[in-house]
């Protein structure tokens, strides 16, 4: 049985069938089986992933979000390929914008749900179907092609790839059973935990600089709404900063 189009829009003959969208930081509809590019904001994407932890919060840490990951992914990128431009590292910075909406499917589950189609029968990935569908949203919204080249993909996914061991080395308890052939751990390469704003601030402030050396600034967020925001959020840091040292 394959997975069509028409199941994943919804039953439009079920009565008061609607939709499935999701409200956004920012207060945007986002529709989650047909994301489009004027639904995305940087500032929903930092915010969200700052606030979704990793491994489903099962860290020896209080907190270790996505968003820290996402940027232990880039940094990690520019140790493996020193001649990494902003075009490679704005997509290691993306390569999990999807769980902003979607919330970390940990690999594990996936599998899971992967084997539990396959006993009914079923060869279609649904998740994987609508991350799908929303990375290409996110990307569009950032004036990115919507699929990296190959070679921009394999250096991301290696990195992401050593981002997990170091992150498993650092954060995670001893583990009852194998998870499978894991890259080599780096050594200090984790930084410490950072909590969800700060981490937000720090993603959004990466992204934004990868797209203006790019030359796609001006598309983000055309009332600078983001900018606000952040200029905001460091403020209200400041404040709280120079409260606690008085």
């Amino acid at each position: 049985m394959e997975f069509s189009s028409t199941r994943l829009r919804g039953d439009a003959t079920r009565p008061h069938a609607t939709q499935p969208w999701k409200q956004t930081y920012t207060g945007m509809k986002f529709d989650l089986l047909d994301p489009r590019p004027e639904q995305v904001r940087l500032m929903d994407i930092g915010v969200h992933l700052s606030r979704t932890s990793r491994f489903n919060g099962a860290t020896t840490v209080e907190s270790w979000s996505v968003a820290q990951h996402s940027l232990l992914v880039r940094d990690i990128l520019l140790q493996l390929y020193p001649d990494a431009g902003p075009i490679v590292q704005i997509y290691a910075l993306l390569h999990d914008a999807h769980e902003a909406y979607t919330g970390d499917i940990t690999t594990p589950m996936k599998m899971a749900i992967r084997a539990v189609l396959r006993s009914a029968g079923r060869s279609d990935d649904p998740v994987e179907i609508l991350q799908h569908r929303i990375q290409k949203a996110v990307h569009r919204h950032f004036r990115l092609p919507e699929m990296a080249s190959v070679s921009i993909m394999e250096r991301v996914h290696r990195a992401d790839m050593y981002a997990l061991s170091c992150e498993k080395e650092a954060f995670m308890g001893p583990s009852p059973d194998s998870w499978g052939n894991l890259a080599p751990v780096i050594r200090g390469a984790v930084p410490e935990p950072l909590g969800a704003e700060d981490s937000a601030i720090l993603f959004i402030r990466a992204v934004r600089e990868c797209l203006e050396a790019l030359g796609l600034l001006i598309f983000c967020e055309v009332d600078d709404q983001c900018s606000v925001l952040v200029a905001e959020m460091e403020g209200a840091k400041c404040e709280r900063d120079n409260r606690e040292l008085a």
